[in-house]
């Protein structure tokens, strides 16, 4: 019976750890912003992308903004899986406070755009539960974690999650891991 029970407070002690841990943070998807911006460009050791003239919409919870949807012409390379090509699209997430290391963005505008948001939450809703989600909710990735879901010419839909200093590639389109 006491090895049942310290069974009991062990489980219940570890999920009340993890529940703190993998808490959630709302997102208010009916006022998402919208933005211009001559150049929009996430790079880290191991990621390059590059939007010119592009629309971009922040995904931001009460951390800050964890996550962007990025439209327009942009080149990406990911020289650890000797990738590269152009996009047309990008959603990005990643930690806020890691905002200023990966992310430089020129000569932003906020805009009304009703139909880039309209078309943005099209996407997202069918896209953000790929990666750090709790449902439509967001979870927050640790410090120098991300995960980029690259809409590629000729790559086609991919995700690409940098966690555990280790780079993973998955191929939507094709379902399967490159």
């Amino acid at each position: 019976m006491k090895t049942f029970l310290s069974v009991i407070l062990l489980l219940f002690v570890s999920t009340s750890n993890f529940a703190q841990l993998s808490e959630s943070e709302k997102i208010d998807w009916e006022h998402l912003k919208t933005f211009s911006a001559k150049s929009f460009v996430f790079k880290t050791d191991k990621m390059n992308y590059s939007c010119s003239d592009c629309r971009y919409l922040e995904i931001s919870t009460n951390s800050g903004v964890s996550g962007y949807y990025v439209m327009g012409e942009a080149n990406y390379t990911l020289d650890y899986k000797k990738m590269d090509g152009k996009s047309m699209a990008i959603i990005i997430r990643m930690n806020p406070k890691d905002a200023k290391e990966f992310l430089t963005i020129t000569s932003s505008k906020e805009t009304n755009d009703v139909g880039f948001n309209s078309l943005s939450l099209i996407v997202l809703n069918s896209i953000f539960k790929r990666s750090y989600h709790s449902g439509m909710d967001a979870l927050i990735p640790k410090l120098s974690e991300y995960t980029l879901d690259l809409f590629s010419e000729a790559a086609g839909d991919i995700l690409i999650s940098y966690a555990d200093k280790k780079v993973d590639v998955f191929s939507i389109s094709k379902k399967r891991n490159q």
